[in-house]
């Protein structure tokens, strides 16, 4: 069943990268990002209750919340620094190597093994994605990795790609602490976090933040609410199957994009695009069979 709850999220996921694109046009990316965690509360604290009423919880639930929330939040520093030194679209094609992190940290921490065709599933994915990303910059399939040899803050960037596989080891131990098992519990609670670390954040730089959601206040609800559905379906994926294989075909989000783009905006897949979409589909076949 993980399975499907990681192809479930990448498709909620994609659908909130599409929209979320749609609001930063009138909206500032630190107000997208405090939505996204926030509006969606009432929804996950409702799910918390579908996934169970009567649970307990031990102490290694709550250093996993803590420690993922903070790390995330770190996490998306370091990105933020990299798009600041305008080096993102440059440098994007390295997120590809997340299912990778976190396979050496499950299997270091978790003791999560997977098959022979697993690992080849993620290979294929990563790949996929990489040419996904790197088609942008012209052929250039190296530049990336050049990139953390001559940029201090490409440093920064790979470095958060690295926390934000960190975090995803945190939340399935957030998961993995709650008998039996609650999912939506430690989503709810890492929310709650990250998103008064974000308030914190408006409060003291982005002055008249409150307006801006005022004035797109149903588009970012709406956004907040499918992405919420994608985290609850990655930490249902968490607590059913290995870490590393459900955010291997959560990387199918890569796809379900390229097709919104396809069928909303007509725009036409390079053959790099197919050839990456073929990848990663044998990817997730390959997980599936294995």
């Amino acid at each position: 069943m993980w399975f499907w709850w990681g192809l479930s999220s990448a498709f909620f996921s994609a659908v909130s990268v599409v929209l979320s694109k749609k609001l930063l046009k009138n909206t500032s990316a630190s107000v997208v990002s405090w939505s996204l965690f926030a509006l969606n509360i009432p929804l996950v604290a409702g799910l918390v209750l579908i996934d169970g009423i009567e649970f307990k919880v031990n102490p290694g639930f709550y250093l996993a919340v803590l420690g993922s929330s903070l790390v995330f939040s770190l996490a998306m520093t370091m990105r933020l620094s990299a798009i600041k030194h305008g080096l993102l679209s440059k440098l994007s094609p390295l997120t590809a190597f997340n299912p990778f992190f976190v396979y050496v940290l499950g299997l270091i921490f978790l003791a999560e093994t997977i098959s022979l065709k697993g690992i080849a599933g993620l290979i294929l994915i990563t790949l996929g994605a990489y040419i996904l990303n790197v088609k942008k910059l012209d052929g250039h399939w190296l530049r990336p990795f050049k990139l953390l040899l001559i940029k201090k803050a490409s440093l920064l960037f790979i470095a958060g790609v690295f926390l934000t596989s960190v975090s995803a080891i945190l939340d399935k131990t957030a998961v993995i602490n709650t008998k039996p098992m609650n999912p939506a519990l430690g989503l709810l609670a890492e929310n709650l976090i990250i998103s008064m670390i974000l308030l914190i954040f408006l409060q003291l730089k982005k002055p008249g933040w409150q307006l801006e959601v005022k004035q797109n206040f149903k588009g970012l609800m709406v956004t907040s609410l499918i992405y919420g559905l994608s985290s609850w379906s990655v930490f249902k994926g968490f607590s059913q199957g290995p870490v590393a294989l459900t955010v291997g075909v959560k990387q199918l989000q890569l796809f379900f994009i390229l097709i919104f783009g396809l069928v909303m905006f007509k725009d036409k897949p390079s053959k790099y695009s197919w050839l990456a979409a073929i990848l990663m589909s044998l990817g997730v076949l390959l997980i599936k069979l294995g």
